[in-house]
């Protein structure tokens, strides 16, 4: 090692020598850039990192906002659709009644219902006691229906009036 160091001295014309003089006249420059870039490196990336926290902090409000819109859409939504699923179930149940009353004979003549409290359908079917009277038991036998009141009224031409209250059973 001590013979190439010697022998780099005594050949100032190398490159390797050129570049040994050219780092020991310009050694503060380089100590005080590497200096420079290991210190203002970090805080630059630390600045960028804060600038864009408090990007983000500014942004969360527009977000909760935009949040809180979408849930109350969803909300309506979910209520719009269970809206629908009601009248569907409206509408099946009804087509059922009428389809029990047509089986059996007989007319509906009033179906109504009431959705406050418990559901219910306040039903009135005119028909022979032949035809009114398997309806009765044909509605007993129905898994989602369960008579709260029912009466019976004499109609002219041999004619019944039923006259019932139905309770809806795993209604949504």
């Amino acid at each position: 090692m001590k013979i190439d160091l010697s022998a780099l001295f005594w050949q100032p014309e190398s490159r390797l020598y050129q570049a040994c003089e050219w780092l020991n006249q310009h050694l503060f420059c380089l100590l005080t850039s590497t200096i420079c870039l290991i210190c203002l490196l970090p805080s630059y990336f630390l600045g960028d990192q804060l600038f864009q926290l408090d990007e983000l902090e500014t942004q969360i409000p527009q977000l909760q906002a935009h949040n809180q819109q979408q849930q109350s859409l969803l909300d309506s939504l979910k209520a719009y659709q269970s809206k629908q699923q009601n009248a569907q179930n409206v509408l099946k149940i009804n087509q059922q009644l009428n389809n029990l009353a047509t089986q059996h004979h007989a007319k509906i003549t009033q179906l109504q219902w009431q959705f406050e409290g418990e559901k219910t359908i306040a039903l009135v079917v005119l028909g022979k006691t032949s035809a009114l009277l398997p309806l009765v038991q044909t509605l007993n036998q129905q898994p989602h229906f369960q008579f709260k009141q029912l009466t019976f009224h004499k109609q002219p031409n041999y004619q019944i009036q039923l006259t019932a209250l139905l309770l809806i059973k795993d209604f949504k």
